[in-house]
């Protein structure tokens, strides 16, 4: 354990060395930035292929809650 980490660690206080999202920006370490973005394109894909089922039978509900959701 770090001394940062030692001297905050009852304040709830979140140390990282990594990187951290903020107000939608991902910053930190380049390796902590690439995984940010990955996770976040997995999250796209899988919510355009959960649409994607619905599309079939009713394609305007599914264009609604794709651009109003």
């Amino acid at each position: 354990m770090q001394a940062e980490q030692k001297i905050f660690k009852d304040d709830g206080i979140k140390i990282t060395d990594q990187g951290e999202c903020l107000l939608g920006s991902v910053i930190g370490t380049e390796s902590f930035r690439e995984q940010y973005i990955k996770n976040k394109v997995e999250s796209w894909v899988q919510d355009l292929q959960s649409l994607s089922k619905y599309a079939q039978d009713d394609p305007q509900a599914v264009y609604s809650a794709f651009t109003k959701g």
